[in-house]
């Protein structure tokens, strides 16, 4: 993969974990616009708390007896550093000229891309009704959703998203976790959730279309 189309995934997982850190109201349970707008005003509290309680697990459980300590220990300082003086600035200037509702929508086209990519791990995992039920979400939301800017899949199907990736798929085929790595600008993981990334990313609908202008 491409440094423009590696810098791109970065972005987006970014933009995702940014709209995904607001916990969501169980599907049983109506949000009322006063809940919602109680939501949004954590963002930034729900944003920063993702990042210190992801740096202090590093710090108190994977630290101890481990193969890359010295690496980890650099890369969370990094990390550490780019958090607060990137990311988190990024994401007040976000929250600031970006309306709620339009950043609901941009979660949820970058949400719908990854769908295909979460249909076919249910598949290799077995779960081939949470795989049809990706399909559906996909299909639903590329369609009457535009494009995925709206979960109508969620929202007036209650068709539940059912999320997994190839790390998780090497899971259920008995692959263990292996040692503990901090990636660069994401955090912490294993080294089977890296190799994980690599067949995803080659079903990524966005790399593949770039990919595909290339040639």
């Amino acid at each position: 993969m491409g440094k423009q189309n590696l810098f791109l995934t970065l972005v987006l997982i970014g933009l995702l974990f940014v709209g995904c850190s607001s916990k969501t109201a169980p599907s049983s349970q109506h949000t009322s616009p006063q809940n919602t707008t109680q939501q949004s005003d954590q963002f930034l509290d729900d944003f920063e708390a993702e990042f210190e309680d992801e740096l202090s697990k590093s710090e108190e459980q994977y630290f101890q007896s481990d193969p890359f300590e010295g690496y980890n220990r650099m890369m969370t300082s990094f990390n550490d550093k780019v958090y607060t003086y990137v990311f988190i600035p990024i994401a007040k200037g976000y929250k600031a000229i970006t309306h709620e509702k339009v950043r609901e929508s941009i979660e949820n086209f970058f949400s719908n891309l990854f769908t295909p990519i979460s249909a076919l791990n249910n598949l290799l995992q077995g779960k081939l009704k949470q795989s049809g039920t990706e399909l559906s979400r996909f299909v639903i939301n590329s369609t009457i959703g535009v494009v995925g800017l709206f979960d109508v899949a969620k929202n007036q199907f209650d068709i539940q998203q059912k999320k997994e990736d190839f790390g998780q798929t090497l899971a259920v085929w008995g692959v263990g976790s292996g040692p503990h790595i901090v990636v660069p600008f994401l955090g912490p993981s294993n080294l089977r959730d890296i190799v994980g990334f690599f067949p995803d990313s080659y079903i990524n609908p966005i790399d593949y279309h770039s990919s595909r202008g290339y040639n």
